[in-house]
C-alpha cells in the first residue's frame, strides 16, 4: 500500500545561469542569498567560434553544470558522473544532468547518468521528490503540442528537433517513476518504483536566454533567463532572447499546494 504524501511547508532554491563571464553575473550570491545551483554557460562570449575558456564556477553551488558553450571549449564532464544534491530537510533530490558535447550545437545526456539516476530514485524512501536540472531544456524549442504558444526559433538551436531525440530516454525514466512502474538501465538492471509516493516536481534549465514556463510530457518545466549578459543578441533581430535579469531566478516548491513556481506537480 502506497504511503500518504504528507509534506508541508515551502522550500526555495536560487539559480544562476548563462552569465557568460559578465562581471555582474551572479555567482556566489546576492543580497545575502546563496546560489544553490549553477546551470552553466559561463564562457566569456556567445559568438559562434569564440573559444574563451570559462571562468571557475561558484564553489557555493550545490550543482554546477557545464553549458554547451562551456563544453565546446573545456570538454565534457570527466568520467561522466551525474551531480546529485539531497535536501534532507525537505526530502527533495536534485539530479544535475549534462547536456553539452564538444560540438556547440549538439546535445546529449550521458546514459551513465540516467542509469545512476534510475538507481538513486529506486532507493528513495517515502515523501522524497525529484527535481531535474539541465543546461539545455528538456522541452522542445518549437512545435510542441503542449507549449505551441511560444517559439524560440533560431535562439534555441539550429536543429530544435534534436531536443526531442536527446531527451527521449530521460522521459522514459521520469515517466517510470511518476507511473510507479519500472525502468531498465543500459547495464541490464531493472529498477522498480512501485510503492513510491514522491513526485517529479519539475525540470529546470537555462540556455535559451529567455523565460519560458510550460508543461511538457505532463511535467512542470521552466527555462530561466540569463542573469549575465550576452552581447550576441545586440546584433540580432531576436526580440525574445537576451533578457538580462538582475534578480536571481529561483525554484519555489510549495508542498501545501503541491506547486512549483505556481505550477502543479501532481498532474
Amino acid at each position: 500500500i502506497m504511503a500518504t504524501y504528507n509534506k508541508t511547508g515551502v522550500a526555495k532554491y536560487y539559480v544562476t545561469t548563462d552569465t557568460h563571464c559578465s562581471p555582474w553575473g551572479h555567482r556566489n550570491g546576492v543580497n545575502g542569498k546563496t546560489i544553490h545551483f549553477d546551470l552553466g554557460d559561463n564562457t566569456a562570449a556567445s559568438h559562434f567560434g569564440d573559444r574563451d575558456y570559462p571562468e571557475t564556477m561558484s564553489v557555493a553551488a550545490k550543482i554546477a553544470l557545464l553549458g554547451n558553450h562551456d563544453t565546446s571549449v573545456k570538454g565534457v564532464n570527466p568520467g561522466g558522473e551525474s551531480q546529485i544534491y539531497k535536501d534532507n530537510q525537505n526530502k527533495v533530490i536534485f539530479f544535475g544532468l549534462d547536456t553539452g558535447t564538444t560540438n556547440i550545437e549538439t546535445f546529449a545526456i550521458p546514459q551513465s547518468q540516467l542509469d545512476a539516476m534510475a538507481r538513486e530514485m529506486s532507493l528513495l524512501e517515502n515523501n522524497w521528490d525529484v527535481i531535474v536540472l539541465t543546461h539545455v531544456p528538456l522541452f522542445p524549442g518549437k512545435n510542441a503540442e503542449e507549449n505551441a504558444q511560444w517559439n524560440c526559433g533560431a535562439a534555441w538551436s539550429s536543429t530544435p528537433e534534436d531536443v526531442n531525440e536527446y531527451a527521449a530516454e530521460a522521459f522514459k525514466l521520469l515517466h517510470a517513476f511518476a507511473g510507479r512502474s519500472t525502468y531498465t538501465a543500459s547495464t541490464g538492471v531493472t529498477y522498480s518504483y512501485a510503492g513510491k509516493n514522491g513526485y517529479i516536481i519539475g525540470c529546470f534549465a537555462g540556455h535559451i536566454h529567455t523565460h519560458v514556463k510550460c508543461t511538457y510530457e505532463g511535467f512542470p518545466m521552466e527555462a530561466f533567463t540569463t542573469n549575465g549578459y550576452d552581447e550576441w543578441t545586440d546584433d540580432q533581430a531576436y526580440n525574445n532572447v537576451g533578457l538580462y535579469e538582475p534578480d536571481l531566478p529561483y525554484i519555489n516548491v510549495n508542498f501545501n499546494a503541491k506547486t512549483v513556481n505556481g505550477m502543479s506537480y501532481t498532474n
